[in-house]
């Protein structure tokens, strides 16, 4: 039952008649929020560990940097997973880095370990990330549940990541690295033993047997997806830069550290929201765009008035402009890729939205000598610019188009 559906008029928010069909979209909701909260596990462990170890913006630059190097593997890694039952690519995945968590928890590595960890989970994370985003399409009834449910997916995903680093951070991160990555194995197998049960196998999906990444990036260039994705890049750029500073900006210790990192999960689950409700883009691509321009003076004064409130807002307002342009993409991929094509479109499209994370943090290192309190108000003006330009950019079709059913 790989592409189970059905043509009959929409029953609610979705015309996902089948039963079986219901609860695999279900299960694949569960499975990709616990994925999240997983990796919130061990993104805040290791970052506060090196952090609380070096006190440095250079090597929390340097670890963002290493964190998304190893996603350039997505177009490989999205080929695979439209020829290969895309189950089989997400349990195979999630067992190797679940076999890594559990390595990790118990050698207790340094800091160039540590950085080596992040590489190899990363790669693992990228392996299997083209086949989860791939699985609604061959889930859904047609191709706008299909956007529907991506949407789904991403605004549980923002939510749980919120809820996830308010406990990682008050309970988890003050006994130790150990402790979240840890509280990762248990997850991710918790996730999978819900995705076995819940989803079948399936076929694998029909997809001509060349690699067919130029026509893909043609999709991707398409009037409907280059605007979107075009911001997408902005809105990455903008976000990634704020990130890797949470440790150092938190001055209450990892509780602190716990509450940015929420309040821009808790912005992204509300942009999301929003972007699942409109399907569109005409008005949402340029709001969010300027979300950056009203975030960057506060961000520019809330070092010098040293207000955690002024810190906190520019979180959320960049969080909220970051997950409208992720669940935006991610709806628009799904309607308008054909099924044999899907993760490589979507692996694609996570390649653009993490690729300006590698400049960020290259920035953070680079220019750690000037400290947060300096160097937030340098990047707000530099961020500031390149969003304005963002509004600008092309909004494509309004609608996501209802297209043939699958299956």
């Amino acid at each position: 039952m790989g592409r189970a559906g059905s043509t009959q008029p929409a029953r609610g928010w979705m015309r996902i008649d089948s039963a079986a069909a219901r609860r695999a979209v279900w299960g694949l909701s569960a499975y990709s929020t616990l994925r999240q909260v997983a990796d919130v596990c061990q993104m805040l462990a290791i970052n506060w560990y090196l952090a609380a170890s070096t006190g440095s913006a250079g090597m929390l630059g340097l670890a963002w940097v290493v964190s998304r190097l190893p996603w350039t593997v997505l177009p490989l890694a999205g080929f695979l997973a439209d020829r290969v039952p895309r189950r089989r690519v997400i349990l195979l995945g999630d067992l190797a880095v679940a076999v890594l968590g559990v390595v990790a928890v118990l050698v207790r590595p340094g800091r160039t370990a540590v950085l080596i960890v992040l590489a190899v989970y990363a790669l693992g994370y990228a392996a299997v990330r083209p086949a989860t985003k791939g699985l609604p399409r061959e889930l859904a009834g047609t191709s706008v549940d299909a956007a529907r449910v991506s949407g789904l997916m991403t605004s549980l995903e923002y939510a749980a990541i919120f809820a996830a680093q308010l406990a990682v951070a008050r309970w988890l991160l003050p006994r130790g690295p150990a402790w979240g990555l840890g509280a990762m194995v248990v997850t991710l197998a918790l996730g999978a033993v819900i995705l076995r049960r819940t989803v079948p196998a399936g076929p694998p999906p029909a997809a001509p047997t060349r690699f067919g990444m130029r026509a893909v990036a043609a999709m991707l260039w398409s009037p409907e997806l280059r605007g979107p994705l075009a911001l997408t890049v902005t809105c990455g750029g903008c976000a990634f830069v704020l990130l890797p500073l949470a440790p150092l900006l938190a001055r209450g210790g990892p509780a602190h550290y716990g509450i940015l990192m929420a309040g821009y999960s808790l912005g992204a689950a509300a942009g999301s929201a929003l972007a699942r409700r409109t399907d569109g883009w005409r008005s949402g691509t340029r709001g969010a765009a300027l979300a950056w321009v009203v975030a960057a003076p506060a961000l520019a004064a809330a070092p010098r008035v040293h207000s955690v409130v002024a810190i906190l807002a520019c979180y959320v307002v960049v969080g909220a402009a970051a997950g409208f342009a992720d669940a935006g993409n991610a709806a628009r991929v799904a309607a308008h890729v054909p099924l044999s094509a899907q993760s490589q479109a979507m692996a694609l499209g996570s390649l653009v939205w993490r690729l300006p994370g590698v400049l960020a943090g290259g920035i953070v290192a680079v220019a750690a000598p000037l400290q947060p309190a300096s160097l937030c108000p340098v990047l707000a003006g530099v961020l500031a610019a390149v969003a304005v330009g963002g509004v600008l950019v092309p909004a494509g079709a309004p609608r996501v188009p209802a297209g043939p059913p699958v299956g």
